[in-house]
């Protein structure tokens, strides 16, 4: 069932609404999470485009090391399917380096899960590497 544009704005105001109640960095990562998994129920998401260039900056900002800790390799993951939307809706140059240092950071984070957890393909596969070329069976003994 799609969704009336006046539901989508009131989605937001609800986001902008809670954000501006004194919510921790924490907080606010897990109300853009939330939001997000909303949002991407709905296959267009070219029709949040102006959602997204209000939230990008504040969005990016709480990448963080100690914003990202302890959270689900699940978690992670919707982040970043979070910045690759919004990198493909051209609202970043790839190479900035406020996006470039937030998506590292995230990155970085969903390796060190996976690694924490066990999943040591899982892990490269996030810095960049394919197990099919890493002899996993000598790295885990």
């Amino acid at each position: 069932m799609a969704k009336s544009i006046q539901d989508t704005e009131r989605e937001f105001q609800n986001l902008q609404q809670l954000l501006r109640n004194g919510v921790t960095h924490r907080g606010r990562l897990d109300l853009y999470h939330q939001y997000f998994g909303l949002i991407t129920k709905d296959k267009n998401t070219g029709l949040y485009l102006s959602y997204f260039q209000e939230i990008f900056e504040d969005f990016l900002s709480l990448l963080s090391k100690n914003n990202l800790n302890y959270r689900s390799p699940q978690y992670l993951d919707e982040l970043k399917m979070a910045c690759n939307t919004m990198l493909n809706a051209g609202l970043s140059d790839p190479s900035d380096p406020i996006f470039v240092t937030a998506l590292n950071s995230l990155d970085y984070q969903r390796s060190a899960t996976r690694f924490y957890i066990g999943d040591i393909a899982g892990g490269l596969e996030c810095l960049g590497h394919h197990s099919s070329a890493i002899d996993l069976q000598r790295l885990t003994g």
